[in-house]
């Protein structure tokens, strides 16, 4: 994947050692990028043709003619100006000109192949999230270059995410695909043109598109999407949003709305919101249960009514506690509309268990609406 950092808030000695790895750095204004950028510049060149000075006046036995020393101060220039010359065209390239390209590139892959999807997240230019019928889907552009190629083509991949369930005959316990699953999903897609460019590797089935082919055959990229999702419910794959996304409260919200669908009743009293962490980022489960008390942490979870299909997987930024906060701050507000609406009106309240770390935390309806005022 094209890789991009945020510059702005990345030190100039960070910004170096992105460059060096083959990153791009992001700017929010040219302002931004020219305080950062151009006094690096100058400081790398200066360093060079002192460097180049050092070298070349060692090396030279006439060290007393004048000339020669001049002569020496002007020939380090040279690298000073060549940093110059090319760093900053091409920063500046790399910041502004070819994310807009990136850009052009996805809404029109989008807007051409997946009318009917609905872009939900820009993470970066070349990274998009997505949802198609009802489920969420991440989209990025790559350039690659194969062996047998001089050129690089440009790469468009298509993922979507999933968990296993522990009784998925499919996956060993540690939720890893056994090989009579991984011969039976090629021989499956062996002489199916839709199946052109699927695989499947960790937790995640993976569409990739030659751009240039894709293009030019007009293929029907919704066919390979719902080639997808068949395979996810015929071999009890529950499809999630990406692990790698931070946590969005849109989608948190499209997420309980969702859930609140199965886990609704007469008999639930309380939302449970089981938290752990996985292997890649955080998951959540929304869990209907006929107990709340107000002052404790017991109750949550205890003896379900029912729980929401499936899980909510994002990533977090900060420790644990930090996500703890994050969750809560966005659970409050979308409850409390909630109950004005007259939506939960058989439930107390909700609490929130992080399994890992056993951290938990519960509000009844009245705290919920309070807080959400103020």
């Amino acid at each position: 994947m094209i890789t991009y950092f945020d510059g702005g808030t990345t030190s100039r000695y960070d910004i170096l050692k992105r460059w060096m790895k083959g990153h791009k750095a992001l700017f929010s204004s040219k302002r931004e990028w020219a305080l950062k950028v151009i006094p690096l510049t100058l400081i790398l060149g200066a360093l060079c043709s002192v460097l180049m000075f050092v070298l070349i006046f060692q090396q030279e036995n006439d060290k007393d003619n004048l000339d020669r020393v001049i002569l020496l101060l002007q020939c380090s220039l040279i690298p000073f100006v060549f940093t110059l010359i090319t760093f900053i065209p091409i920063s500046y390239y790399e910041s502004f000109v070819q994310p807009n390209h990136y850009k052009r590139k996805m809404e029109g892959f989008l807007h051409r192949f997946l009318p009917e999807a609905e872009v939900t997240a820009t993470h970066l230019p070349t990274y998009y999230t997505f949802d198609y019928k009802q489920e969420t889907f991440d989209i990025f552009y790559n350039t690659v270059r194969r062996d047998s190629q001089l050129f690089e083509k440009g790469e468009m991949c298509i993922r979507m995410w999933f968990v296993v369930s522990e009784d998925n005959p499919y996956f060993d316990a540690e939720g890893r695909m056994t090989e009579e699953f991984a011969t039976d999903l090629q021989a499956f897609g062996a002489d199916k043109p839709v199946c052109k460019g699927l695989s499947i590797m960790s937790q995640r089935l993976i569409l990739k598109l030659d751009m240039k082919e894709t293009e030019k055959s007009g293929r029907d990229i919704e066919k390979a999407l719902d080639m997808m999702l068949y395979l996810a419910e015929r071999f009890k794959l529950t499809p999630v949003p990406p692990f790698n996304t931070p946590l969005i409260y849109s989608r948190l919200h499209k997420w309980i709305d969702r859930m609140l669908q199965t886990c609704l009743s007469e008999e639930a009293k309380s939302l449970s919101f089981i938290v752990y962490k996985g292997q890649i980022g955080y998951i959540a489960e929304l869990v209907a249960t006929p107990h709340f008390q107000s002052g404790s942490y017991d109750w949550i979870g205890r003896d379900a009514i029912a729980r929401g299909n499936r899980p909510l997987c994002f990533a977090g930024s900060g420790g644990d506690t930090e996500v703890l906060q994050q969750l809560v701050g966005g659970i409050i507000p979308f409850l409390a509309d909630k109950y004005n609406n007259g939506q939960l009106n058989n439930i107390l309240g909700f609490g929130i268990d992080y399994i890992n770390e056993n951290l938990a935390v519960a509000f009844s309806k009245d705290e919920i609406i309070g807080a959400a005022k103020n």
